[in-house]
Order: C-alpha cells, then structure tokens, then sequence
C-alpha cells in the first residue's frame, strides 16, 4: 500500500473527523475504493470505513461487493451492518432497504434497442482512448446482468449487439445531446441566481449515490463527477415512452 493512502485511511480510521471533514475524507477513499484492484487496499479502506463511515458510503460498497465477491464481500456486509448501526443510533428516517443492494441496483424501463444505445452512449462519452467496443462490450455484460435484460439466445452482449436489427445509435444519441443542452440552460439559470428547490436538490443528491453504485461496477476510474454527469444524462434514454 502506498505511504500516502494509508495516511489518508489512518485518519478516517481515528474516528476524530466530523462535519465536512469526514464527508472529504470519506469521498477521497471512496473515490480510491471503485478504482481500486488490490485486494489489500480495498480491504483496509473498507476497515476503516466500518470505523468511520456513514450512510454515503453504502452504494459504493455495495458495488464492491458485488465486484469482488469472496471474503470482500463478507468484509463489505459487516461494515454495512456497522454504518446501519451508528446511523440508527442517530436517529435516522433511512429504511432498511437503502442498506441493501437491490436498493441500488438500476431498473431498466427502456426498449432493448434504447438499451443498446444506452450502453454504447456511456462507453462513447466516458472513453477517451483505447478500443471504444471492447468498452461497449465489458459495460453491456455488466449492465444485462445488473438490469436482468433477456437477451436470449445470445450469450453475450457483443453476440447480441452485433445481431441487433433496427437499432439506430446516431438518432437516440441525439436525445442525449438534447439533454445536455438542456442541463446547460438549467446551469445558466442557476447562475443567475435562481436556486433549484431542496427538494430537487434533495432528490438530486440521492440519484448520485445510486451513480455512485454503478460507476464502482463499472469500474470506469477519471473525474467521477463528471461520470455523475454523463450518467445521468443518458438516463434520457431509460424511458418506456421512447
């Protein structure tokens, strides 16, 4: 492990921080955990989360869990069951079920040649070097298993990517531009001075944590705000009305 990293999960480990101290603490390790392929370096962040964490932290380590799997995922189980713990005794309004991974995992509502796009979009977006399909494919695999797309009788996403009929990318595509547009209005009116409402915001804030599960089993690695973004731009096309 490197000096720097155990330093930064020493003091998340202390149990000394509060307030906005432990929430920039607690986003750096976490920022370091969905990147993360050292069994060591995952195992000590999540220790020290069981120490320290709180309920933001959940989504992430559910996605670890379901990443590794095997001793990780017992380790994620108990640290989750800790956090659960210290924020009952705080009185908190969450339920159960945000403690669980099906809180967490993304429902698809789509067409499954929106689904198509869906994936191709994320991949074309977030990969700035490196072969764009062989992203395409990892992130389809991941996510047909995650959304429980049907699609029989192909075994893989590429199989089933590569014999997709009607699928045109270029015109849905299109949706999630428009939708960028969109968002850079609404930044523009922000800017002005007109806040969104706490509820918007509240709700917001929640969809990033349900982001913050899929960007640790995508495993993606960059800026994750800006994967927070992209994410949820392209939601424009998990719509049944499309």
């Amino acid at each position: 492990m490197k000096d720097e990293l155990n330093k930064e999960i020493q003091k998340l480990m202390s149990g000394n921080l509060a307030d906005t101290e432990l929430e920039h603490q607690e986003e750096l390790l976490l920022s370091e955990l969905r990147r993360s392929d050292v069994p060591e370096d995952i195992a000590a962040i999540i220790s020290a989360l069981a120490k320290s964490g709180t309920p933001l932290a959940v989504p992430t380590l559910l996605g670890v869990a379901q990443n590794e799997g095997g001793n990780i995922s017992a380790l994620v189980r108990n640290t989750v069951a800790a956090i659960k713990k210290r924020t009952g005794q705080r009185h908190s309004f969450l339920p159960d079920a945000y403690f669980t991974i099906e809180h967490w995992q993304p429902q698809w509502r789509g067409s499954k040649n929106l689904f198509l796009s869906y994936i191709s979009a994320i991949a074309h977006t977030l990969v700035k070097s490196g072969d764009v399909s062989a992203e395409i494919d990892r992130i389809g695999d991941i996510l047909t298993t995650e959304m429980g797309m049907d699609i029989s009788p192909c075994n893989t996403f590429r199989e089933y990517r590569i014999c997709a009929t009607d699928w045109d990318f270029e015109k849905d595509y299109k949706m999630v531009l428009d939708r960028i547009a969109q968002e850079q209005a609404i930044a523009e009116v922000e800017e002005l001075g007109i806040e969104e409402s706490w509820n918007t915001f509240f709700t917001d804030h929640l969809l990033d944590l349900r982001y913050d599960y899929l960007l640790t089993r995508l495993r993606l690695g960059g800026d994750p705000d800006y994967q927070r973004f992209v994410l949820k731009i392209v939601e424009c096309l998990n719509d049944n009305d499309n």
